[in-house]
């Protein structure tokens, strides 16, 4: 990752970390974050002071915002080529790769957790009992079928989500990110630089939030944000954008405002979208941002990041909870223990998932897109 892009993959990094926290905590203690806010409620007797305290803490397990930053982050990362490349081979080899990139990590994540299941060590259902209703319980109620496992990796997380048994819960996400990913691609390679192209951003932003698709919203606000800081630099939205944006101390304020409203509930289902891209334009407008999410151990989450994302459900449900059942201690101690235990181990799976499986997604998929463009090329010189 080039090194203008390090504070983006920082960011990444610890939206995945979140994401990891959210489960823990919804393992270990679920209804923790609404008990706590249940106390500050009757501590302050203010709805406003109550979730300002509240979402310090909860922003830090609110996996669902973490999700929206990651569909704002795709988009814009994905689109700086078409702006700064403005070239049609990139076009092609980007929109024939993408499935490939997502797809052989999430059929290893789920073969991960089917092996799992097959050996009998997803002991999810033992923490409080399947009858419990808990959220842990509601997992891996089946039986392992290698046939299904696949056709769940491969077909179903994409393209029918929610019509087979699930193996890794987190791949919702995945249908909304190859759909997104795929628009983006089709809409520049329809629009391009057109000049009015900002009238169509406009045009399809309304009728995604009317039609109440939020997540693809968020893609084509992160297209647009992008087209503004690599495709429209001379224009006076890039100027006024700089504008507002340009006092370094006011965007430190604005950004831990923003920090503490990513803990508040996702007000009409829409809040975490307008706020997701307001927390990437900051960071990209604030150099004391930048340089704290450039640090390396962040960059290093970032680059772990998909993998944590994927493989952490399947240790929650085997490791986590196996751990959570055996330990011999008092509550407080045993949660502690199990999640940095937890949290020690995703992030060392997660190392090696990125080195080998990764790494070799990236390199295959693409052979895919270069050896399309390849052909391409060949049948225009004939």
């Amino acid at each position: 990752m080039k090194s203008r892009l390090a504070h983006l993959e920082g960011l990444r990094g610890i939206a995945a970390l979140i994401v990891l926290f959210n489960h823990l905590q919804l393992l270990l203690v679920e209804n923790g974050l609404n008990e706590l806010l249940r106390y500050f409620e009757e501590s302050t007797n203010s709805y406003l002071l109550s979730h300002i305290f509240h979402g310090s803490i909860n922003v830090f397990f609110n996996g669902e915002f973490a999700i929206y930053i990651f569909w704002f982050l795709s988009a814009y990362v994905i689109s700086i080529k078409l702006f700064t490349e403005n070239d049609r081979s990139y076009l092609v080899r980007a929109f024939t790769k993408r499935y490939f990139r997502l797809a052989i990590p999430v059929i290893v994540s789920v073969l991960f957790a089917y092996l799992l299941l097959s050996l009998g060590l997803m002991y999810n259902q033992k923490v409080y009992g399947s009858e419990s209703g808990a959220w842990i319980s509601e997992y891996y109620l089946f039986d392992p079928n290698l046939f299904t496992a696949i056709k769940s990796g491969l077909w179903n997380t994409f393209f029918s989500p929610g019509r087979s048994v699930t193996y890794n819960p987190v791949l919702w996400t995945m249908n909304p990110e190859l759909y997104g990913s795929m628009f983006i691609f089709l809409l520049f390679g329809i629009i391009g630089n057109n000049k009015y192209r900002f009238l169509f951003y406009v045009a399809l932003a309304l009728g995604t939030f009317f039609q109440a698709n939020y997540w693809m919203l968020t893609f084509i606000l992160g297209l647009a944000l992008n087209d503004l800081n690599y495709g429209s630099k001379k224009t006076t939205l890039h100027t006024i954008q700089n504008r507002i944006l340009q006092n370094q101390i006011i965007n430190l304020l604005l950004f831990l405002v923003l920090l503490i409203l990513g803990g508040f509930p996702n007000y009409y289902e829409f809040f975490y979208v307008g706020l997701s891209g307001l927390i990437v334009l900051v960071i990209l407008k604030t150099k004391r941002l930048q340089s704290f999410f450039q640090h390396r151990l962040f960059v290093w989450l970032g680059k772990i990041s998909f993998g944590l994302y994927l493989i952490h459900f399947p240790i929650i449900a085997s490791f986590s909870s196996y751990l959570y059942i055996i330990l011999p201690l008092d509550y407080i101690p045993k949660i502690i223990t199990v999640f940095i235990l937890s949290t020690i181990l995703s992030l060392v799976l997660a190392h090696w998932f990125a080195k080998f499986v990764d790494q070799f997604a990236i390199k295959f998929s693409n052979k895919i897109g270069n050896s399309i463009t390849l052909k391409d090329d060949r049948n225009l010189n004939t």
